[in-house]
């Protein structure tokens, strides 16, 4: 008998010590660590991909520099004019290609403006990001 309540005694103790499941604070601790680090991660992937957006915009800008040096050498002047939508000048010559111009609609949110000097342009755009960076390409460097 005395066997029979001390076997007793130790599975009361055994299965009220032995729990299967988590605490409410083990189950805090843990939102409250991955909820720290969605607010670092989050914001930092975001900066990324808006870096990243900047950065394919300036490679496309550096792909409409040298199109517009190879009219610049074909026709010794920049265009005066360029119609965005089809590519060419007022004259009808061709100085972006088919390919770079859906390269410009997909990299770029706006073309804000095109200026044109004696041996010299200035090209305005908008990148594809949050905060839509002004980006300025000249016939010698891209600024954002």
């Amino acid at each position: 008998m005395l066997n029979l309540f001390l076997m007793r005694k130790s599975k009361q103790n055994c299965s009220s010590t032995n729990s299967k499941g988590y605490t409410l604070l083990e189950l805090l601790t843990v939102f409250v660590i991955i909820s720290a680090l969605t607010l670092i991660i989050v914001p930092t992937y975001f900066s990324y991909i808006d870096s990243a957006k900047v950065a394919v915009a300036c490679g496309t800008l550096e792909a409409c520099r040298k199109d517009l040096d190879l009219y610049y050498f074909d026709n010794f002047k920049y265009p005066d004019a360029i119609d965005f939508s089809t590519g060419l000048d007022g004259n009808g010559r061709t100085v972006f290609h088919v390919s770079l111009l859906d390269q410009i609609r997909t990299d770029l949110a706006v073309v804000v403006e095109y200026t044109t000097g004696v041996d010299t342009y200035t090209l305005k755009v908008r990148a594809n990001n949050r905060d839509q960076t002004l980006i300025t390409a000249t016939p010698r460097t891209i600024l954002y």
